[in-house]
C-alpha cells in the first residue's frame, strides 16, 4: 500500500514539475536565438556588442564602440533586423497604439502595438520602425513597454551626446 501511495504521489509530483521544465527550456533556447541572431549582425558588420537585451521575440543590443544599435525580432512569419549607426538617426520616437475597451467593469487601455520610430538626417532614407509587441504575435505583454522606453531614452541621450559633439567640433 505504502509503495502505490509513494508511486501516486511521485506520479503527480512529477506532472507538476515537466511543465515548468518545459517551459524554462523553451525560453533559454528563445534567448540563445536571439543571441546567437545579434551576435550574426554583429559579425555582420564587423562590430562587437556591448550591452543586450532580451525580452519575448525581441532583442537589442549596443556596440559603443561603433555607436551602432542592433536590433532583432522574430516571429513566426518574418524575421527583422537591423543595424544602425547612431551618427545617422535625427530622431527617436515612442509609439504605443492603444484603444479603450468599454466594459462593465470600467474603462481600461488595451496596447495593440509597441514601435519605436527611427527618422534619419539624411531625408532620402525612409523612417524605420522597430516593433517591440504585436498583439496579432502575442497574446500579453511581457516587459516590452519598459525595455522599449529604456531604450528610447537611451537612443535619445546618446543622439544628445553626438549633438553636442558635433557642436562642439564646429565650434573649434
Amino acid at each position: 500500500m505504502d509503495l502505490i501511495t509513494t508511486l501516486i504521489a511521485a506520479i503527480l509530483v512529477a506532472c507538476c514539475i515537466v511543465p515548468f521544465i518545459a517551459i524554462g527550456r523553451s525560453i533559454k533556447k528563445k534567448k540563445t536565438k536571439l543571441v546567437q541572431s545579434l551576435t550574426k549582425i554583429a559579425n555582420q558588420n564587423n562590430c562587437r556588442i556591448s550591452e543586450q537585451e532580451f525580452c519575448g521575440n525581441v532583442g537589442i543590443a549596443v556596440s559603443e564602440k561603433d555607436i551602432a544599435l542592433l536590433f532583432y525580432k522574430e516571429t513566426k512569419e518574418k524575421e527583422t533586423s537591423h543595424y544602425l549607426k547612431l551618427n545617422d538617426i535625427l530622431s527617436c520616437t515612442i509609439n504605443n497604439i492603444s484603444r479603450t475597451i468599454n466594459s462593465k467593469s470600467g474603462r481600461y487601455q488595451v496596447i495593440d502595438k509597441l514601435e519605436l520610430h527611427i527618422a534619419f538626417k539624411k531625408h532620402n532614407h525612409p523612417e524605420i520602425v522597430l516593433e517591440f509587441y504585436n498583439s496579432d504575435d502575442n497574446l500579453q505583454l511581457d516587459g516590452e513597454l519598459q525595455l522599449m522606453e529604456k531604450w528610447a531614452k537611451r537612443i535619445q541621450d546618446e543622439l544628445k551626446v553626438i549633438q553636442n559633439q558635433y557642436r562642439l567640433s564646429a565650434a573649434s
